[in-house]
């Protein structure tokens, strides 16, 4: 039905925290399972495996022309961290990254 990778990333110049944190990537749901409330629930369980690992923040890069997915991380209660903006994406007229972030303070039980 759908996946997603979660890991913990350390020092990283996105966040600058100089410290490790959960980084989500490659959330994926099989076409005949979208908008069924699928990639919903794998986030909600990687907050929640992040917080078991001692977490309070997730992050994850959506690309700039992905509407969809940045339409759901922004329900969920995912911000504009940062926009990395590399000279290839202007040259090249890529998509922008932006990196989201989440605060994860009180554990979810949907």
């Amino acid at each position: 039905m759908g996946t997603v990778e979660v890991g913990v990333r350390f020092s990283d110049y996105w966040t600058q925290t100089g410290k490790s944190f959960p980084y989500l990537s490659n959330l994926a749901v099989h076409p005949q399972y979208r908008r069924h409330g699928v990639a919903s629930k794998l986030l909600v369980k990687c907050e929640q495996v992040s917080q078991e690992w001692g977490f309070q923040n997730l992050y994850l890069h959506v690309l700039e022309n992905n509407y969809q997915a940045r339409q759901l991380y922004f329900k969920l209660g995912y911000q504009v961290h940062k926009i990395d903006s590399h000279w290839n994406s202007f040259l090249f007229r890529r998509s922008q990254h932006i990196l989201l972030h989440k605060h994860i303070n009180i554990i979810s039980t949907s």
